[in-house]
């Protein structure tokens, strides 16, 4: 019997809940039809009743201006929900007004983040620094070089053959305002950091720049790349032939040169580029026979007792085409300790005077380049004569040849053709023949030799391929001269990229 009695409880509230249901269909139906006598009185005027008119013309008032009827060719178009109740709602961009501008006040208060940039036209002579410190985003990028290098010393010797990741870096580019920019440049080299690896992990480049007169005149300061040459600036590797940058960029330019800075730099007219700044200098404890590359400290704890002034002046008289002057003077005694032989402190002064000119051309499919650079230390005689506070001398002679050397100094031609320019297609391969000279035993203190090792000539050739301008494939042969023949063979391969 309960079952039964539920049963019947059950039925009685369905029968209610269809009831409430028929009767909301009913209020529904109604509503709808409320709805289409109103629309139907506002869409034909003829409908409206007639005695209006007729009873406004008897009481001598005059009757109400009709509207005129809409043409067929004017009248909406009734869609087919049309007959049924409608809700009106804001057109869309009005309802989502607020929210947008909300969007877009909160998409202006963080700045956008951006990987890479489109390469200019004058990508292949410049690198992308330029474009990466133009943009109004944070832009991330950087660039890979890998190699192998397979080298035969004499001519009896077998290939000694290594690859490796020879350099990964990567760039962070970040306007605080629109005349203020941060640049960072990280870099790894040859994969591995440690203290017993022939790897490093290295700030390259850290400075703030800040437009003072729009692109006339910059305030930077920070570590910024000594301006000396073409290849110590601009060292991305689609940027330069051969797999290995070129040595007179490695041993009289020591690339990368970078110091700890500040100074000025700027466009004028698109025509003259330049910079200028007061920078940290070289240790000159820590020169050697080889030139000025172990004398660098890097911003690592630089001593900083003495300074240089360096800058640099480039014209581009037409596009593709750039010539540049570069000079960096600095008296480097200050930054060491010296003595006498019974132990008395003496006073130097080191002097160090260096300049570099260059040139370079990208037009109708040929690639040309020429730098000549030479550093004098005229005071070298006095330092090598110099001890430490217990009377060991600072350089032991402890051969009759080399050692800090006065004056060093090299140079090189490059010439490449595009064998692809002729097709008008994108892609380029090309040819190219470099002879470098450099010596940097050039001139020595009286009393010691030259290094006849040091005094070297070079010839490279080689095959350089772009299939996009930001990626590069390379293959080149190097015969390597010490005044004693062709006593070196190397050959290299390699590709990198930038972004």
């Amino acid at each position: 019997m309960k079952i039964f009695a539920a049963c019947a409880a059950l039925r009685r509230s369905q029968a209610n809940s269809f009831a409430r249901v028929l009767r909301a269909c009913a209020l529904c139906l109604l509503v709808a039809g409320l709805s289409r006598a109103t629309a139907a009185a506002q869409a034909d005027p003829a409908a409206t009743p007639a005695t209006q008119p007729e009873a406004a013309a008897e009481s001598g008032a005059p009757a109400p201006e009709q509207p005129a009827p809409i043409s067929p060719s004017t009248a909406p178009a009734e869609s087919p929900s049309a007959a049924g109740p409608r809700i009106e709602l804001p057109p869309d961009e009005q309802l989502g007004e607020p929210a947008a501008n909300a969007a877009a006040a909160s998409k202006s208060a963080w700045p956008s983040l951006q990987f890479g940039v489109t390469p200019p036209d004058d990508a292949l002579l410049r690198g992308l620094q330029p474009t990466r410190m133009a943009q109004s985003s944070t832009v991330v990028g950087g660039y890979g070089q890998f190699t192998l290098n397979s080298v035969r010393t004499g001519q009896t010797h077998e290939f000694d053959t290594q690859a490796s990741v020879r350099r990964l870096v990567l760039f962070v580019a970040h306007p605080i305002t629109e005349d203020i920019r941060i640049y960072t440049e990280f870099e790894w080299e040859n994969a591995v950091a440690c203290a017993s690896c022939a790897g490093s992990a290295e700030v390259e480049q850290a400075f703030v720049h800040a437009r003072l007169l729009g692109d006339a005149l910059a305030f930077r300061a920070g570590l910024v790349l000594v301006p000396m040459g073409i290849v110590n600036q601009w060292h991305e590797p689609p940027v330069f032939n051969g797999v290995e940058r070129p040595n007179v960029d490695q041993f009289i330019i020591p690339t990368t040169w970078r110091e700890l800075g500040v100074g000025f730099a700027g466009e004028l007219a698109e025509l003259v580029r330049y910079e200028l700044y007061l920078t940290t200098t070289l240790n000159p404890l820590r020169l050697s026979e080889t030139g000025l590359t172990s004398a660098r400290t890097l911003g690592s704890f630089a001593p900083a007792n003495a300074f240089a002034v360096t800058g640099r002046a480039e014209v581009e008289p037409i596009l593709g085409m750039i010539a540049g002057a570069s000079f960096f003077a600095s008296d480097m005694g200050p930054n060491g300790k010296y003595y006498t032989q019974g132990g008395k402190r003496r006073s130097l002064h080191l002097p160090l005077l260096g300049y570099a000119l260059d040139a370079r051309i990208r037009r109708a499919g040929f690639e040309a380049r020429i730098v000549w650079s030479q550093f004098f230390l005229p005071a070298s005689d006095d330092l090598v004569a110099s001890y430490r506070e217990d009377g060991s001398p600072l350089f032991p002679r402890e051969a009759s040849i080399g050692t800090v050397p006065e004056r060093i100094q090299g140079g090189y031609a490059e010439l490449a053709y595009n064998v692809l320019d002729q097709l008008h297609i994108s892609h380029e391969l090309l040819a190219f023949v470099r002879l470098e000279m450099f010596d940097t035993q050039a001139a020595v203190p009286q009393g010691y030799k030259r290094n006849p090792a040091l005094d070297i000539e070079e010839l490279t050739l080689g095959l350089t391929y772009r299939p996009v301008t930001q990626l590069v494939f390379k293959s080149d042969l190097q015969l390597r001269d010490r005044r004693l023949g062709y006593d070196a063979l190397q050959i290299n391969l390699g590709f990198g990229y930038m972004f």
